[in-house]
C-alpha cells in the first residue's frame, strides 16, 4: 500500500514484507502496487516522494527476492522498463542496471530468461498499468523499453515456466508484448555496458584546437556496421 502506509526501511509495511517474503516459495514473485518506481506519464517518479521512497526502499528487499515483475498505476500511461536490476538512484540511470536491454518479444530479440525458482537479482520488469483513461507523457525514462501514450489494458498470462504479459489498446490490437521464461539455471546476470537507450543517438563534440573539433556519434543501439552521412559546411 504506497498510498496510505510508511515507506519507511523500519515502517509497518516495510516489516509485514519482510515476513511475507520469508514465508513465500512460490515460483514467480509478482508485486503491486499504487505508485510506480519509474515512470515520466503524467507523474515523474525523479522528483515525486511516494515514488521515489517505493523505487529506493521496497525494491531493494523485493529483488533480494527475486521478484519477477512490478506492477503499478497512478500514472496515466502504459510503460514498461527493460529487464533491470538495482535501479534504486535518483534520478533514475541506466548505467550499469540493464541485464538484458531487447523487446522481451519471443518473435522478437526473445524472452527474457531467468533461473527455475526465487532467485535474487537475476532481474525484473517494472510495468506502469495506469492507461485506463486520459493517456499523457511528460518525457522518457531511461529504463523504459516501451512507452505507449493509448488507453488500454495489461493481460498477463502464467502457463508453467513462461509468463506472457501483453497491452491491448482500445480497439483491442495488442501494442506491446513480451516474456519471462524461467527454465534451468542461467549464468549470473551481469549488466550490460552500453544498453539500448529511448533517446536515440548521441553526438558528443570534442574540440582539440581553436580551429578543429572532433564529433563523436554514438548509435543506439550499437551497430557495428552502422553508415554515417554528413556534410560539411563552411
Amino acid at each position: 500500500n504506497s498510498h496510505d502506509e510508511e515507506r519507511s526501511r523500519v515502517g509497518t509495511m516495510t516489516n509485514w514484507l519482510l515476513r511475507d517474503l520469508a514465508r513465500n516459495d512460490s515460483e514467480w514473485l509478482i508485486a503491486f502496487w499504487h505508485h510506480p518506481p519509474y515512470t515520466k506519464g503524467t507523474h515523474d517518479s525523479d522528483v515525486e516522494d511516494q515514488l521515489i521512497e517505493m523505487r529506493e526502499v521496497m525494491l531493494p528487499i523485493l529483488e533480494d527476492n527475486g521478484v519477477d515483475l512490478v506492477l503499478a498505476g497512478h500514472s496515466h500511461i502504459y510503460e514498461r522498463s527493460m529487464l533491470l536490476d538495482r535501479a534504486y538512484s535518483t534520478p533514475t540511470t541506466a548505467n550499469g542496471v540493464i541485464l538484458d536491454d531487447g523487446d522481451g518479444h519471443p518473435e522478437g530479440d526473445g524472452a527474457y530468461r531467468k533461473s527455475a525458482h526465487q532467485h535474487p537479482h537475476e532481474g525484473t520488469v517494472a510495468v506502469v498499468a495506469g492507461n485506463g483513461k486520459g493517456a499523457r507523457r511528460l518525457g522518457l525514462s531511461p529504463v523504459h523499453r516501451v512507452s505507449i501514450v493509448e488507453v488500454g489494458s495489461v493481460l498477463m498470462d502464467l502457463e508453467g515456466d513462461t509468463m506472457t504479459v501483453r497491452m491491448l489498446n482500445s480497439a483491442g490490437v495488442v501494442r506491446d508484448e513480451f516474456q519471462i521464461v524461467k527454465r534451468g539455471e542461467i549464468d549470473p546476470p551481469t549488466p550490460l555496458r552500453d544498453p539500448w537507450s529511448p533517446f536515440g543517438p548521441s553526438i558528443i563534440p570534442v574540440v582539440r584546437q581553436a580551429e578543429e573539433v572532433e564529433l563523436h556519434l554514438i548509435p543506439r543501439p550499437l551497430a557495428s556496421d552502422a553508415v554515417v552521412y554528413f556534410t560539411l559546411d563552411g
